[in-house]
């Protein structure tokens, strides 16, 4: 019989609902449970939700301050997001499109959570410097960059990210350093191969701290699955790995497919092939320069399913209820 069982935490159930079909008469004891948890955690959510909705927009004088703070041409942005850089600064702040139906507060809130997360349990590096807050929009601060922040991607309409005089979500990190490169399960292997030789002054530096960022990245592999999803991380020229975009854990519409099961394994052997590669290049072991595969024995998407799918553990796991 057809079970439902999370993808999220206990938490994030009661926000976005995100569920996993698959088969398996054992799981009714274990998805009976999981409603009741989730029923329970609902007001409890609701109420820390509210708290950090209360605490966390500017006001009026920091408002003003913030704005003043940021360079309003040359902004990066992607489909969701910019990045506005503060002046005379190496930090700037990712500001989440502010448009109806579309606020970002509590992905950006539990990005943060996740990335403290892997920060204090493997090492893992990131751009995060706090908590993301809210701040409005003035009508004469949007004006001055309002044509810097046209939409692109599958939502390009032709129209800013923003809208003046509406709260945005609003995330303080550090700038990526540069040269830099982002690795994806795609292209990853060239990209990395032209980082280590274009680029590495010190290859040898370069090596040891790109084995210590894919052993790291393995563990955050293991622990929050769902990152395997539109895998990607930075790369600087040190070798050292930056751990980015943690909302896809949990925003997408992959996890609305009826084929989730089968996307995910495929996704998930993938990246899992790919890292194990690099790793053994980085060993200094020798590799097919093909396509990476994967071998018996490692991790593999099917028993990560299996696993989590038997047990009180989700998929996006342990790291929100660890912080919290």
């Amino acid at each position: 019989m057809i079970r439902l069982v999370r993808c999220i935490t206990t938490l994030l159930c009661a926000m976005v609902l995100y569920r996993v079909a698959i088969s398996s008469p054992e799981l009714s004891s274990a998805s009976e449970r999981d409603d009741d948890e989730s029923n329970e955690s609902a007001s409890s959510f609701e109420q820390h939700r509210m708290r950090m909705r209360n605490a966390t927009r500017l006001t009026l004088k920091e408002t003003h301050s913030f704005w003043s703070s940021l360079i309003l041409k040359g902004i990066t942005c992607g489909e969701f997001k910019c990045l506005f850089r503060e002046i005379d600064s190496s930090t700037g702040y990712l500001i989440s499109s502010n448009y109806g139906g579309v606020q970002f507060e509590e992905e950006c809130y539990y990005s943060w959570l996740i990335a403290k997360y892997v920060d204090e349990k493997f090492g893992a590096k990131h751009l995060f410097l706090e908590a993301p807050r809210r701040v409005n929009i003035p009508d004469h601060f949007f004006l001055q960059f309002a044509n810097e922040t046209i939409r692109k991607g599958r939502e390009a309409d032709g129209k800013p990210l923003y809208q003046a005089d509406t709260d945005a979500v609003i995330q303080k990190v550090r700038l990526a350093p540069q040269p830099m490169k982002i690795l994806t399960h795609g292209d990853g292997w060239t990209t990395f191969k032209w980082m280590y030789r274009k680029k590495a002054q010190d290859r040898a530096s370069f090596m040891k701290n790109f084995q210590s960022g894919i052993n790291g990245t393995m563990k955050v592999l293991e622990n929050l699955p769902l990152l395997a999803v539109d895998w990607q991380v930075m790369l600087d020229a040190h070798g050292y790995i930056y751990q980015f975009d943690l909302d896809r854990a949990f925003v997408g519409s992959i996890y609305e497919s009826s084929k989730f099961h089968e996307r995910f394994i495929k996704t998930f052997n993938s990246v899992v092939a790919l890292l194990k590669k690099m790793e053994k290049f980085a060993a200094g072991d020798s590799v097919d320069h093909g396509r990476a595969k994967m071998t018996t024995g490692w991790l593999h998407g099917g028993g990560i399913l299996s696993r989590y799918n038997s047990s009180e553990m989700d998929l996006s796991c342990d790291a929100i209820d660890a912080m919290l």
